[in-house]
């Protein structure tokens, strides 16, 4: 008998929640400690997930302590900081980087 197709699941680090990779965005941080938006599967490494929502990042920008998919700690100001840049663009519009 034949199985479907896999869709592989990630949970989300601001709400606990499983969903599908591709309704998730992928957040990593780069070599100045900086969050930032990946394509999935552009770049090999640590990555964490979020929900595309207010309300994800929102709680993702107001926790504190360590990461531990991305096995860094990240501050409160990097978290707010990076908020304030996705709040900047709309969700369809979400500034990607690719570095592969």
């Amino acid at each position: 008998m034949r199985r479907g197709k896999h869709i592989p699941e990630r949970t989300c680090v601001a709400c606990g929640r499983r969903a599908p990779q591709s309704e998730l965005l992928r957040i990593r941080i780069d070599s100045g400690m900086h969050l930032m938006v990946v394509r999935a599967g552009g770049l090999p490494g640590r990555s964490a997930y979020l929900h595309r929502d207010d309300i994800c990042l929102r709680k993702f920008a107001n926790g504190k302590g360590t990461l531990r998919s991305l096995k860094r700690t990240v501050d409160r100001g990097e978290r707010e900081a990076f908020l304030a840049r996705m709040v900047e663009c709309s969700w369809d519009s979400v500034p990607e980087v690719n570095l592969a």
